[in-house]
């Protein structure tokens, strides 16, 4: 029996994206169609699929936190102490090009 062929509107729907998305990943080679007439495109349920496998990424593996690595935030030395040092200098800078 055949698969039913599903309009460029109803890809959309079936992938939750716009139909200019579609559009624009059936150009990019992302998305595979069957190109019924140069104006007409179609698509079937497998490549659908095939499409969302592709785009599926694997679950991260949960990290103990015993071996996990702990990354803190550290500023950068020299840099400003407080919003109060940043606009005094953006003022300085501002009247040094004024001048």
């Amino acid at each position: 029996m055949l698969t039913p062929l599903l309009t460029p509107q109803q890809a959309a729907d079936y992938l939750g994206i716009k139909l200019k998305t579609v559009h624009q990943l059936v150009r990019q080679g992302k998305l595979a169609c069957v190109q019924v007439t140069p104006r007409d495109r179609k698509f079937t349920e497998a490549q659908l699929q095939e499409f969302v496998a592709s785009r599926t990424i694997p679950m991260p593996n949960p990290l103990d936190k015993k071996t996990a690595p702990t990354v803190r935030y550290r500023p950068e030395k020299g840099g400003a102490k407080s919003v109060e040092d940043i606009g005094a200098d953006l003022g300085r800078e501002i009247r040094a090009l004024c001048r």
